[in-house]
């Protein structure tokens, strides 16, 4: 979405809290990387109390971006997956004797850091979890070169060496393990693995096994 395309009356996603909601363009102030659209927000669909509120266009892009992925309250569902994931990976490590990192300083990747960190044969391996409210969402491709950058400061930071998990309850696109093999072969080790709760502890397994047959 371009900033000539927001007009007034648009619909357009928000960021609200840990959620995305809805709200309807009233105006904008400004030019370039300084525009605001100013968006009526109203989270209990009260019109009458609707609030106006001025968002860069980079946040809304954001949102649009992230309203394919969520539903209201996900972040609710995100938590859930996130502790039955936790759940798992504790009975995963103990089948080869890994421990879990209480090292605040590794959480440096997005949205405030990894989700999981622990220790098996000489690796810290780092956990991206991707939970999607919906069904059937491809998780997006640069999520590699993302992981990328971080298994690389990681490893600069600690000396250590390092592999990257996403694990998401999303679609794995070809053009993600595509670029997941790509940044392999160029020294950052990294997999990725589509896992629910219902899936058990197996597919957790396979992907814990290929990390460590790897000699990062």
């Amino acid at each position: 979405m371009t900033e000539r395309e927001y007009e007034v009356g648009q619909e357009v996603a928000v960021p609200w809290g840990l959620d995305v909601i809805e709200g309807t363009v009233v105006g904008s102030y400004g030019s370039g990387p300084g525009r605001r659209i100013l968006v009526d927000v109203s989270p209990a669909g009260d019109t009458s109390e609707a609030e106006t509120l001025a968002f860069p266009v980079h946040v809304l892009e954001s949102a649009e971006v992230s309203k394919l992925e969520k539903e209201p309250g996900s972040w609710l569902s995100a938590y859930r997956y996130e502790a039955e994931l936790g759940e798992a990976l504790q009975r995963v490590l103990s089948r080869f004797g890994g421990e879990w990192s209480s090292d605040r300083s590794i959480r440096q990747g997005p949205d405030s850091g990894y989700d999981f960190a622990f220790f098996i044969k000489g690796r810290l391996i780092v956990v991206e979890a991707k939970h999607y409210s919906r069904p059937n969402v491809p998780v997006r491709t640069e999520m590699a070169a993302q992981l990328a950058r971080h298994i690389s400061q990681l490893r600069n930071a600690r000396n250590a060496k390092i592999v990257g998990l996403l694990i998401t309850s999303g679609v794995v696109p070809a053009q993600l393990e595509s670029n997941i093999e790509q940044f392999r072969r160029e020294g950052s080790p990294m997999w990725a693995t589509h896992w629910r709760p219902e899936d058990g502890d197996a597919p957790l397994v396979e992907v814990v096994s290929r990390a460590l047959s790897n000699p990062a």
